[in-house]
């Protein structure tokens, strides 16, 4: 995916805001805090870029939700190393003269005398008997050892933090322009869209508005094939109550010919088509009315898998 002049504003806007305020007051103190602030600063661009180019949201709704729950869980790990950073800076660093000056864990052999002549000194105290000169208080190994522990926890804690913001506000921007995809109905709702395709009285013709119905039907019944290739589909035909057994079956076979030639015209394979006539022996209704016998006058469309 390629990075736009946006993307990159934006990056240089996430990087500078990090380290204004509060979490530039704690970096590492003194020399060290140019060069570990620079590094951060360098991991928070990269934590960035990562997230750009190796988590570019999907419109899938599992997508967003893995990088979601990936997002949280770099939050939660950023919270922890903040206290962890945090209690190794107040056992690494001393102040002195208001300000914070990196403080070894093994004094000097002259400050270790020192203390062993003064024990309830505290450092702080130690360190203003010696000018503020951490050099002579503890060895140069120890300076290091802090320097290096306090900067590289310092490091992570950033970058962690920085991941996690962008990678959140990806997912919420993807989550707010590519909302997830609504489930597909099933093929009970998708069949429910058919519609009976109703006759006139002791006729198997196909009347204007029975047309209309079939090429509606006809339309749903292809996608319901596109969606569940192995469907098929009986076509029922049904008669009023007026008329004999014998004449009514043989009346709702030709009403449900009829009905599967127009759907086998529309496309639907007439391996995928079974008629079936059921006379006068199923009526939607039984009042009398020619309403009510109309509505029995029907071919209904039953889809099974």
């Amino acid at each position: 995916m390629a990075v736009s002049v946006a993307d990159v504003g934006q990056a240089g806007i996430s990087v500078a805001s990090l380290f204004a305020g509060f979490l530039k007051a704690i970096a590492p103190p003194e020399r060290a805090l140019a060069k570990w602030t620079g590094l951060a600063a360098m991991i928070a661009g990269l934590a960035f870029l990562s997230v750009k180019l190796l988590a570019h949201m999907s419109t899938h709704h599992s997508a967003v939700k893995f990088w979601g729950i990936l997002a949280c869980l770099a939050v939660t790990l950023s919270v922890a190393l903040f206290f962890v950073y945090l209690s190794a800076l107040q056992a690494r660093t001393v102040d002195y003269a208001g300000q914070s000056r990196i403080a070894g864990d093994e004094y000097t052999s002259i400050a270790s005398a020192y203390h062993v002549a003064n024990p309830t000194f505290t450092r702080e105290q130690i360190l203003n008997d010696y000018a503020g000169d951490v050099g002579q208080v503890w060895t140069p190994g120890s300076l290091r050892k802090a320097t290096l522990i306090l900067g590289a926890e310092y490091s992570l804690f950033i970058a962690c933090l920085a991941f996690a913001l962008n990678l959140g506000v990806e997912v919420l921007n993807n989550t707010w322009s590519n909302p997830p995809h609504p489930e597909k109905p099933t093929l009970q709702q998708r069949a429910s869209a058919l519609k009976d395709v109703h006759f006139e009285l002791d006729k198997s013709d196909l009347e204007q508005d029975a047309i209309e119905r079939l090429s509606d039907d006809a339309a749903i019944v292809v996608s319901i094939v596109q969606q569940f290739p192995k469907v098929r589909v009986v076509v029922e035909g049904h008669c009023d109550d007026r008329g004999s057994v014998e004449r009514n079956l043989a009346l709702g076979y030709e009403r449900a010919r009829r009905v599967g030639d127009g759907l086998a015209h529309a496309g639907i394979s007439s391996d995928r088509l079974q008629l079936a006539s059921y006379g006068k022996g199923s009526p939607l209704c039984s009042e009398a009315g020619e309403q009510c016998r109309r509505r029995n006058r029907r071919v209904h469309l039953t889809v099974l898998e």
